[in-house]
């Protein structure tokens, strides 16, 4: 296992595991003794998205999962997912997926 990769594991299972915890750039840099800019370049090398990105796609992916295997409500849905807004929710959903959540539910 590269260097790298084993450096931002803890990082990783973090942010898999929190996905509604919002934790900034500079913390999580801090987390593996790293400079934030030097951290996001790292983190972008070896994950192949910016953090951000990252935790961001973790969201829809688990909002996806709820939306076809609840019958929670979308903004039910979001909430858990760790998104603050149905409308923030729906808008980032739609860019992803294609569809909102209600077609992607159907």
């Amino acid at each position: 296992m590269s260097h790298r990769l084993q450096t931002l594991l803890p990082v990783l299972a973090q942010l898999s595991g929190a996905r509604d915890v919002r934790t900034s750039l500079a913390s999580l840099a801090r987390q593996v003794g790293q400079s934030p800019s030097y951290f996001q370049r790292t983190f972008a090398r070896v994950v192949g998205e910016s953090p951000k990105q990252y935790t961001r796609r973790l969201q829809l992916e688990c909002a996806a999962a709820l939306l076809l295997t609840t019958e929670d409500s979308i903004l039910d849905v979001a909430l858990a997912s760790g998104f603050e807004s149905h409308e923030g929710f729906t808008r980032a959903f739609s860019k992803h997926f294609g569809q909102a959540p209600k077609l992607f539910r159907a």
